[in-house]
């Protein structure tokens, strides 16, 4: 689950992906998947203007991780 801050690092975010996660018998489990921005400088230097976020710290990973564990009973880790 590719987790973007400003973009879907939100509860309503989580509270989809948990239930389609608890929907789905053959889903083992949810990777957190953090945002960064490796591919920010190849953007530029190919001409592309993207919008660069700042790549959560680990304890908003940690928060993340927790927020979606208490919504489902799949296991919840960092990917």
């Amino acid at each position: 689950l590719p987790i973007i801050p400003e973009i879907n690092g939100n509860e309503e975010h989580f509270r989809f992906a948990a239930s389609i996660a608890n929907e789905l018998c053959c889903v083992k489990g949810v990777e957190i998947m953090p945002y960064h921005s490796l591919g920010t400088e190849k953007a530029v230097r190919a001409g592309k203007t993207e919008k660069v976020f700042k790549a959560p710290e680990k304890e908003e990973i940690d928060g993340y991780i927790k927020a979606l564990q208490a919504l489902t009973s799949k296991p919840v880790k960092r990917g």
